[in-house]
């Protein structure tokens, strides 16, 4: 009878833990435009500068996406690019935006359940 309730335990105690990976994923943010493509880079190294600046909660809201899954404390920014893109208005204006592109992983929750 022990042994049933030990291994019994045993079960449910592991079933408990969820396993965990680690998520590879990248986010596209843009500005807002400008009438020269410095400017357009200003804001574009001005938002990379602020992704450095954030806490992990901060970096959480911004990046990840779908479930709240991630596993506190461990998202990393892998990578940072600023690129401009050049774009008419209706009104025949060239403008420019920043286009930020963030590569980053965290830790993610499995759930056991499907």
């Amino acid at each position: 009878m022990k042994k049933i309730i030990l291994l019994a335990s045993l079960v449910l105690s592991t079933s408990v833990f969820a396993a965990t990976s680690t998520v590879q994923s990248e986010r596209t943010f843009t500005t807002d435009s400008y009438a020269s493509k410095e400017q357009a880079y200003q804001a574009g190294f001005g938002l990379v500068e602020e992704f450095k600046q954030m806490s992990q909660n901060e970096l959480e809201n911004k990046l990840v996406t779908g479930p709240n899954d991630a596993i506190y404390q461990s998202i990393i920014v892998n990578d940072m690019n600023v690129a401009v893109k050049e774009f008419g208005t209706i009104d025949g204006k060239i403008e420019y935006k920043a286009v930020v592109d963030v590569d980053y992983q965290y830790k993610h929750r499995e759930s056991n359940h499907s």
